[in-house]
This record gives structure tokens, sequence and C-alpha cells, in this order.
């Protein structure tokens, strides 16, 4: 079970990224437009999902990585499109977020990874909690040696 959720919370980054879109048609006068996308995913994801499960309980990884990513993703695009910004400036803005996010990965398991070689007794509790302060910790260095502007931009804002 914890391999798929580990699949299913990678799938949900495109969903992430793309959560903001509501907002934007909304603020354009037109949710009809996320009305629309959700009875698209209210219809197809449970037929992908009927016809999946029948091939077993990881089978259901299936229908996340193909109709919700090809449905989120045309929502993407559409929403840019509507914009008029370019799929390469959009993935730009993603570059600083998405390294910082891939290093906490690699942190947060060499961590684990340490956690077990050296096969010390630590309760389940202690162990996460340290490898979420790592986690957390890398990432803020991540965004601060690559988006020094950022941090001062949250500061602002926070006073």
């Amino acid at each position: 079970m914890i391999t798929l959720f580990r699949y299913l919370c990678l799938v949900q980054i495109v969903g992430s990224i793309t959560a903001v879109n509501h907002t934007v048609h909304s603020a354009q006068g037109k949710p009809g437009r996320v009305i629309f996308l959700n009875f698209t995913r209210v219809i197809f994801m449970p037929l992908s999902f009927f016809f999946a499960v029948q091939y077993g309980m990881n089978a259901i990884l299936v229908p996340w990585c193909t109709t919700y990513m090809i449905i989120t993703l045309a929502w993407l695009v559409y929403t840019l499109n509507k914009l008029d910004i370019s799929m390469v400036s959009y993935l730009r803005t993603l570059r600083v977020p998405a390294s910082a996010t891939a290093m906490m990965a690699v942190a947060v398991a060499a961590m684990e990874y340490l956690i077990g070689y050296i096969q010390i007794k630590i309760p389940l509790y202690v162990s996460l909690s340290v490898e979420m302060i790592v986690g957390a910790a890398m990432y803020g260095f991540i965004l601060w040696k690559l988006d020094s502007d950022l941090l001062k931009r949250l500061r602002i804002l926070i006073r």
C-alpha cells in the first residue's frame, strides 16, 4: 500500500501545479469552465477505476497515470492558452520549486537510509520528525540559494 501511495503522490504533483487554474477561470467570470472540468473528471475517473480495479489494487495506478494526467494536463494547456502564456515560460517558473522538491526528496531518502543503516531502535515518530525537519531545512536552503528574492518578498509580505 505504501508503494501505491507514493505513486499516487507523484501523480498528484501535476494536480497541485494546476490547482490555481480554478481560481483563474472563476476570476475571469467563467466558473462554467471549472464545472466542465469537474464533470469530465466525474465521468471519466470512475469509469477508468471500474475497468482498472478488475486487475488488482495496484492497477488503480493506471487511471491516475493516464486518465487523470491527460485531463489535468489538458486543463493546464487550456488555461495557459486562455491567459496567453507559453508552456515554456510556465515551466521556467517551476524550475526553482521543482529543484527544491527534488533535493528535499533526496535529503529525506538519505536520512531514512541513514536511520535504517545505523540500526538503532528509534521510535517512528522521532525518525519521521527528523526526516521532516531535514526535508524542510533542505527545501528552505535550496530556495534560499536559487531564489533569494523569493525569501525577501516573503519577508515583506509577512511584515
